[in-house]
C-alpha cells in the first residue's frame, strides 16, 4: 500500500515507530511527515479538543504566545489594512488585537466561523492551525487565494528538525495534530506557491508576502 504527501502529493515513506497507533509518513521531497489517514480524528473529537483549551483574552500567557507573531507581523502592516484570521478557534483572540492596532479583521474557523467571505485580504493569519490540516494543499490553496498580490502571510507551527528525535517530539501528543512541517517545508510551499519568506524564528513564526 502507498500513500503520497497531502502537501505536495510526493509517494511517503511510513517512519519506523508509531505513537497511540498512529502511523507516521515522511515525504521526501517537502520533508511534510503526516498521520496515516485512517488516523485522521474525526469532527466531533477535533471540536470537543479545541473547546478545552484555554486560549481567550484573559489568558496571559496565550496573549503573549502570540505577540510571537503578532509583533513581528506589525512590521509588514500598513495602517488600516483588512485581515483574515483562518483558523482562529473558538475565541478570536488574534483578530481582536489587530483590529486594537487599527485594522480590520474577518475570522474563520471551519468547527466555529465556517462562513468565508469571497474576497481577497491584504493579510492572513493562521496561528496554530496548520498543524491541523488534514489536506495541506487544499488550505494553502484556499488562503494563497484569499490573499490579494504582495500580501502578507503570517504563519505559527512548531517545525521539526531531526528524525531521530521525532517520536519524542510532544508536538506529537495532540491527537489532532496531524502534519508537521520543517523549516524546508516551508521554503517548499514559499516556492510552489509563489511567496516570499520576510521573517522567521527558524522555529514557529513564519511571515511571507504573496509575489
Amino acid at each position: 500500500m502507498t500513500k503520497n504527501c497531502p502537501l505536495c502529493n510526493h509517494q511517503v515513506s511510513k517512519l519506523s515507530f508509531t505513537f497511540k497507533d498512529r502511523k507516521f509518513y515522511h515525504c521526501s521531497q517537502c520533508l511534510l511527515i503526516s498521520v496515516s489517514e485512517n488516523h485522521l480524528p474525526i469532527a466531533e473529537v477535533e471540536q470537543s479538543r479545541y473547546l478545552l483549551h484555554q486560549n481567550d483574552s484573559q489568558n496571559e500567557g496565550y496573549l503573549q504566545f502570540l505577540e510571537q507573531l503578532w509583533g513581528p507581523l506589525q512590521t509588514f502592516l500598513q495602517q488600516g489594512g483588512v485581515g483574515l484570521d483562518y483558523g482562529c478557534g473558538p475565541d478570536p483572540v488574534l483578530s481582536n488585537l489587530i483590529i486594537t492596532a487599527g485594522h480590520y479583521c474577518d475570522i474563520y474557523d471551519p468547527f466555529f466561523f465556517p462562513v468565508l467571505q469571497d474576497k481577497q485580504y491584504d493579510f492572513i493569519t493562521a496561528t496554530e492551525c496548520f498543524e491541523h490540516f488534514h489536506y495541506p494543499s487544499a488550505d494553502i490553496n484556499i488562503i494563497c487565494k484569499h490573499l490579494k498580490p504582495q500580501g502578507i502571510l503570517g504563519i505559527m507551527t512548531n517545525t521539526w528538525c531531526h528524525l531521530d528525535t521525532f517520536p519524542r517530539w510532544h508536538y506529537i501528543r495532540d491527537l489532532t495534530h496531524v502534519s508537521f512541517y520543517h523549516n524546508k517545508t516551508i521554503d517548499w510551499i514559499a516556492k510552489t506557491y509563489q511567496l516570499k519568506l520576510l521573517y522567521t524564528d527558524d522555529q514557529r513564526v513564519f511571515i511571507l508576502q504573496k509575489n
